[in-house]
């Protein structure tokens, strides 16, 4: 498994790619609603699963896909020069009435929630910003990284109008590709050396993930305040994961913030790191737990593929995945007369193929910056960042393996 991480990508791919293959799409497994006509990507799994000891299970909501039960298919696809590792798919089906909405939050419970309100005003950089974040549209705010700093933070604020009993704000967020950049550009500085140091991280995951923590650390996530009844700003938590693919919809229930003449909200995010599609206060309903599904079904190139199906089934192994393969996964949701609300749990990692030409920038003394000096280090690429950064969103999507809408 090791060596998949240095497969060399010698594949034809899309020019832009081949220009500059810091561009190139990869993050993860991809997950298709297989009735949507359209192939819009509805959840991506576990991206920041980088390596064997970074395995984790991810939690995505299906947003937009609301159906009664039978057969639901999934269409998961690999279109990046990557191995993808998967232990175990699962459906998580959640029983909504008319005028509900079902949430997963960051306190890792489902929530069914009411209707959502939208953001009444906002201050922040972008002047355009109440229209952007109003609806979830795929119109996304976004800034750009700073040219000086790439550690600089940010600070939205929205008010929305009081509402009364337990209220969540719901969020849905992607990175931008800086995240994707610099684990390119740190496996570049590691050159033929990257199998030996994901090698090193299978034999010692304990102290190397601690080593990789303070760079991890240095974007974290999405802050999220809200202001009390006496005008201080209370942290409730923290929204957005890594993955530049799929729009991730989260819950964060909030605290402390009922009644007044209105919900403050502040956010503080690192600049240039983040894309909001939406913002909206929901009143929180009660906790559900939902159905857990396992796949009753698998498809290869359209034909049964019952080994990938036992391999899905078997805990102790993986379906492992490269680039252009296609699988079906089907599902059997219990019949009832109202509709679900779907998530898909995901669990496995990932291993990056090495580009060839990335080779060249071999460079063992910047590599080991990353570990000993990580602000140092990433202040470092921002020039190579920044070069690139206004094309990069363009070139990623147009390098798909297979399907280049998104």
């Amino acid at each position: 498994a090791v060596m998949g991480v240095m497969t060399i990508a010698s594949l034809i791919v899309t020019l832009s790619c081949i220009i500059d293959p810091k561009t190139c799409f990869g993050s993860c497994p991809t997950f298709y609603f297989e009735a949507d006509s359209r192939g819009g990507i509805l959840a991506e799994g576990f991206s920041s699963s980088i390596a064997r000891p970074l395995e984790a299970t991810d939690v995505d909501a299906l947003t937009g896909v609301r159906r009664s039960g039978g057969d639901f298919g999934l269409v998961m696809t690999n279109e990046a020069l990557e191995t993808h590792r998967v232990r175990a798919l699962n459906l998580l089906a959640v029983p909504v009435e008319e005028g509900e909405s079902a949430y997963h939050a960051t306190d890792r419970r489902f929530y069914l929630a009411g209707a959502g309100t939208s953001p009444a005003s906002f201050d922040g950089p972008l002047k355009n910003g109440l229209e952007l974040l109003s609806s979830l549209d795929g119109e996304e705010y976004f800034t750009l990284a700073n040219e000086r700093d790439l550690l600089a933070k940010e600070e939205l604020c929205v008010t929305f109008p009081p509402m009364e009993g337990a209220v969540g704000l719901v969020i849905s967020t992607r990175n931008t590709l800086l995240n994707t950049y610099l684990f390119y550009q740190g496996l570049a500085h590691l050159g033929w050396s990257a199998g030996e140091f994901f090698a090193q991280l299978e034999r010692e995951p304990q102290s190397l993930k601690a080593e990789l923590m303070p760079l991890h650390d240095l974007f974290g996530r999405i802050e999220v305040y809200a202001r009390d009844s006496e005008g201080m700003w209370v942290r409730q938590g923290f929204a957005g994961e890594t993955g530049p693919i799929a729009r991730e919809v989260a819950l964060v229930p909030l605290s402390g913030v009922t009644g007044g003449d209105s919900l403050r909200i502040k956010l503080v995010l690192s600049q240039g790191f983040w894309r909001i599609d939406h913002l909206t206060a929901v009143p929180l309903r009660r906790e559900i737990t939902p159905i857990r599904l396992s796949p009753v079904s698998v498809l290869y190139k359209g034909e049964p593929d019952d080994r990938a199906l036992a391999l899905l089934h078997d805990p102790n192994v993986f379906l492992d995945t490269y680039p252009g393969d296609t699988y079906r996964i089907g599902f059997d949701v219990p019949e009832r007369e109202g509709d679900y609300e779907y998530f898909l749990e995901a669990t496995g990692y990932y291993l990056e193929w090495m580009r060839e030409s990335w080779l060249a920038e071999t460079d063992l003394s910047k590599a080991g910056m990353i570990l000993t000096d990580p602000r140092r280090a990433v202040q470092d690429m921002a020039a190579g960042f920044k070069a690139i950064e206004y094309r990069m969103e363009e070139d990623f999507w147009s390098s798909r393996f297979g399907r280049n809408e998104r």
